[in-house]
């Protein structure tokens, strides 16, 4: 076999494309396709294939590259938080590319991939687990990582309670008088990521208990991930032998949805029902929503400034930022 360092060429042969999209791979892969990423990805994982050796093949780029991973494509909560990592970085130094990925094996492909020196400057993963197999290859490659709404240890993160999320609405809900709460989420987190629906669920159950105030299984709803489920569900507790006067929410979205459904169904807010979300996206505040607030966009930013940090050598250590939920109360409740 030869000694030669392995080339584009050859994982553009191996992979079967061109060789301008492993040059593009190299320098914006998110303007390929997932097929085409994977094919490529592939290539150099059984070929060996390090970007540095081959350097002259690629554009001399002054700007940096950030990859930022995240679960879904339609969560408001992570277009908000993008949108914060954006602000931070200036367009004419970092270029920001979101991968969205829906298996485990396909996260563990992805951070492998870009743990290769040169694929990707920084990585921000939001919501999402990462083993310590993973971190320990990217620190040995040189990439710093942070993480958005849990950190891990060894890298830089930006953290926050989901539990205690949960308590903090029971808390307030009980301060302005509901004694009938009810709860609804989602179910359809795929295994590989962080689900927050039920973690909020536990804090607020912990605190009604404590109350002596009762969450009952019938107004404990979980339905299928998206907000299609939420019109037939709530239509159904309300007709309930015992509807609640309060609905906390895992997701401001679904609550939007309620809403509108409220509407529909000529239910008094917050009359007949106390609407209160969780996030505190932008159309919330528009639409009146009670709502925890987690800091989107500051989350955002938060884990940009982290990751600059890091790439310019300001943060020699692992930092980790503690968000404190609040309430945002608005007309809803």
């Amino acid at each position: 076999m030869s000694d030669r360092p392995v080339t584009i060429y050859d994982v553009a042969t191996v992979a079967g494309v061109s060789v301008f999209r492993v040059r593009r791979f190299l320098d914006n892969p998110g303007k390929l396709s997932r097929t085409v990423r994977r094919k490529i990805g592939d290539a150099m994982l059984g070929l060996d294939f390090h970007p540095e050796t081959t350097l002259s093949d690629r554009v001399n780029l002054s700007y940096r590259h950030i990859a930022v991973i995240t679960p879904y494509s339609t969560a408001y909560s992570f277009r908000e938080r993008i949108r914060g990592v954006s602000e931070a970085l200036p367009s004419e130094e970092y270029e920001v590319v979101n991968y969205i990925v829906e298996t485990q094996a396909q996260l563990d492909h992805l951070l492998t991939r870009l743990a290769f020196p040169g694929v990707a400057d920084g990585i921000i993963l939001m919501s999402l687990p990462i083993s310590d197999e993973a971190i320990g290859l990217l620190k040995t490659n040189g990439v710093p990582l942070v993480s958005v709404e849990r950190a891990f240890p060894g890298t830089s993160g930006i953290s926050l309670d989901n539990v205690e999320g949960g308590r903090l609405a029971a808390r307030y809900l009980l301060k302005r008088g509901f004694r009938k709460p009810a709860y609804m989420g989602d179910a359809g987190n795929p295994e590989y990521a962080e689900g927050a629906a039920p973690l909020r669920l536990k804090g607020f159950g912990e605190i009604l208990d404590e109350a002596g105030v009762p969450l009952t299984d019938e107004r404990t709803v979980f339905h299928e991930l998206g907000p299609d489920y939420i019109p037939e569900a709530l239509a159904r507790l309300m007709k309930s032998h015992d509807p609640p006067d309060c609905l906390f929410f895992a997701s401001d979205l679904e609550a939007i949805v309620a809403l509108k459904t409220a509407r529909d169904l000529d239910l008094e807010v917050p009359g007949e029902l106390a609407i209160l979300g969780f996030d505190n996206i932008e159309l919330s505040d528009f639409l009146g929503l009670s709502t925890v607030d987690q800091f989107l966009e500051k989350s955002g930013r938060d884990a940009a400034e982290l990751l600059v940090g890091q790439l310019n050598g300001r943060i020699k250590k692992p930092e980790t930022i503690h968000y404190e939920l609040q309430i945002k109360e608005r007309w809803t409740t």
